[in-house]
């Protein structure tokens, strides 16, 4: 046997304590598992500080009308019906619901949460021990590689190789080698998901006490009109307080080709179909306004009209039509405003390219704006026509614009399709973006 040497005795003494907090953590979170609540690893921070990314959570089993205010409640996502939310309660409204709000999110949801929704509430938190499967979701093979490298310095350390039995030795490696396949076992059994959790019946169900939801932060922000797609009629307007309703001209949502937590999406590809706003603007119209989605062209898509501002709000062409977002023939997008548009941005880029892309266009009184995945083209705000006039998403005339692709229908699929009249600021722009992409 190797004698012993303190700076030794120290060194594997270090290891396996930390080794043993390790197996401790693990184990409270695994225990309860065996009493059917709910273990999940958090992938996000809307419930920070009291809740942070790599923490886990047991949640227990309780009655939705059980749960009072400042509790953290698991609940079916009222706006995804296959996923969990985990944000904590506020209050009731006047039907018995539950009104949640993150922690670290500005506002109530959305959303009310009806009592039989109810999953559980959260009673522990177990810090970190989730970090390596948030990393490996994100691909962060650097942070992986430093923990691997990490435990496997601390099991050899744990050993004590300058002391003890051969025995001694054995049962500290056994023990660390336990601690160590919990660690890696307990989060990994709890899945992940991005604005709220896949909702099962599994004892190890996954949440995210996520960022604000994408259609939180545009409802949130007052859209006149916010398409989301996500039945069979593309006329649902979640706008807080509609101005009117919506009249379909042949437009149908399909479930194919979908953007993360997206169950249908708007599909804009035959010819002569649109919906239109039935609200109408008298002249000279807005001159303040938004227009924000989300597309996916068709690869090598011949371009297409996908929404804009027109003099009629009946079937058939406008006579005066501006205001408007197009694909150009390459594939490069265009935004323009004007009489036969001589104010107008367009991006160096094709996206004809089977991919989705974020687009937000603007005009202020300062300037407008054409932002696309997150970056920015800007030019002096000009003015936009002046005539009475209506919204509408989808075919309409392009004759005379810059660059007419001669393609009138949007060979691809639009989402969460949302109309201000008033413009958003960089940053709200960037949390739509970075929300939206899950």
């Amino acid at each position: 046997m190797t004698k012993a040497t303190w700076p030794g005795l120290i060194t594997t003494t270090i290891a396996r304590a930390i080794l043993f907090t390790v197996l401790g953590l693990a184990l409270w979170a695994t225990i309860p598992l065996a009493l059917g609540w709910t273990v999940t690893t958090v992938v996000t921070g809307s419930m920070e500080p009291a809740i942070s990314t790599g923490d886990l959570v047991v949640s227990r089993p309780i009655a939705g009308d059980k749960v009072v205010p400042g509790q953290v409640a698991l609940v079916t996502d009222p706006d995804r019906a296959d996923r969990l939310r985990l944000h904590r309660m506020v209050r009731t409204d006047d039907a018995g619901a539950l009104i949640l709000k993150g922690d670290a999110n500005p506002n109530e949801d959305s959303s009310p949460v009806a009592p039989d929704a109810v999953q559980g509430v959260g009673v522990l938190r177990v810090p970190w021990i989730g970090l390596p499967i948030t990393w490996a979701k994100d691909g962060n093979v650097i942070a992986l590689g430093g923990v691997a490298t990490g435990l496997a310095g601390l099991l050899y350390l744990a050993q004590g190789h300058q002391l003890g039995s051969r025995r001694g030795r054995l049962l500290a490696t056994s023990t660390s080698l336990l601690g160590v396949t919990l660690s890696l076992v307990t989060p990994a059994s709890a899945r992940d998901a991005h604005a709220a959790l896949s909702a099962t019946t599994d004892s190890a169900a996954s949440f995210t006490a996520a960022a604000p939801a994408y259609r939180d932060l545009v409802i949130g922000d007052g859209p006149i009109a916010y398409y989301e797609a996500e039945t069979a009629d593309p006329t649902v307007n979640s706008a807080p307080n509609p101005p009117a309703t919506t009249t379909n001209y042949g437009l149908t949502t399909k479930a194919s080709d979908l953007r993360p937590d997206s169950t249908a999406a708007l599909d804009l590809s035959k010819d002569r179909t649109y919906m239109t706003l039935n609200a109408m603007y008298p002249d000279p119209g807005p001159q303040v306004f938004t227009m924000e989605f989300w597309f996916k062209a068709n690869p090598g898509a011949p371009g297409g009209r996908i929404v804009g501002f027109g003099s009629n709000g009946q079937a058939g062409d406008a006579f005066f039509y501006d205001r408007e977002v197009y694909m150009l023939a390459d594939g490069r997008l265009q935004f323009g405003y004007g009489s036969y548009s001589p104010h107008w941005l367009q991006t160096a880029s094709a996206y004809n390219d089977g991919k989705w892309h974020y687009v937000v266009a603007s005009r202020s009184d300062s300037e407008m704006r054409f932002t696309v995945d997150g970056t920015s083209l800007t030019g002096p705000a000009g003015r936009a026509q002046t005539y009475s006039g209506y919204w509408r998403v989808g075919w309409d005339k392009l004759d005379g614009w810059p660059n007419d692709p001669r393609q009138l229908a949007f060979a691809g699929v639009v989402d969460d399709m949302a109309i201000y009249h008033k413009t958003l600021s960089g940053d709200q722009i960037q949390a739509h973006y970075q929300a939206g992409r899950g």
